[in-house]
């Protein structure tokens, strides 16, 4: 036996067979997914198309309410979260790099705020006397010098990148967590880096 009736998106007469009475099945028409009926409900015209079979269509959606539909769909990722919290990751291990070599020339790095700060007639004296300093310092090796500007330079694009995709991240429903830690590290390296900017030039 067989069940007729019509397709209920497109409106055009199907059949199925008995056994998938109350299944989903597949429009042959519209290509649509429809629930069949428990009975015919249609006579019975000459050469009515089959619908389709959808073997995994009951098992995984029959019982089931559409907000449970919905969230099966809903997106299991947040890449722009992921990378924000990368970002924020490699800020951290750069700013403890920076901690570590600024350390262990903590007495050049004295030498050279104290001249800055000494230093008089404006902007111009302060780079000058910072030119002499590295001079100096060429002879005993400029490395942690280069070091300490690349890692700082480092941190700042990377903090900038982790800001971006940490807001991104957070209009995605999923993995905010990551996102939020970003912004918070990003946010206050920036926020230390402005300080000290106008600490060092006021």
């Amino acid at each position: 036996m067989s069940i007729r009736f019509q397709c209920a998106s497109c409106g055009q007469p199907i059949e199925v067979d008995e056994a998938w009475a109350g299944k989903l099945v597949g429009c042959p028409y519209c290509r649509k997914t429809v629930t069949a009926p428990a009975e015919s409900t249609l006579a019975a015209p000459p050469q009515i198309p089959m619908a389709s079979r959808i073997p995994d269509a009951q098992p995984a959606y029959a019982g089931r309410s559409v907000a449970a539909m919905a969230m099966s769909r809903a997106p299991t990722s947040n890449v722009c979260a992921m990378i924000a919290f990368a970002l924020a990751s490699f800020v951290v291990l750069m700013f403890v790099l920076a901690v570590v070599v600024t350390s262990a020339h903590s007495m050049e790095l004295r030498e050279l705020q104290s001249r800055w700060t000494k230093a008089t007639g404006g902007l111009d004296n302060r780079v000058e006397e910072v030119q002499k300093f590295l001079n100096e310092q060429q002879s005993s090796g400029m490395g942690w010098i280069v070091a300490i500007m690349l890692m700082e330079i480092g941190i700042l694009l990377a903090s900038l990148g982790a800001l971006i995709f940490g807001i991104i991240g957070l209009t995605r429903p999923v993995k905010r967590g990551f996102a939020v830690t970003a912004l918070v590290i990003s946010g206050c390296t920036l926020l230390f880096i402005c300080i000290s900017l106008v600490l060092n030039f006021a």
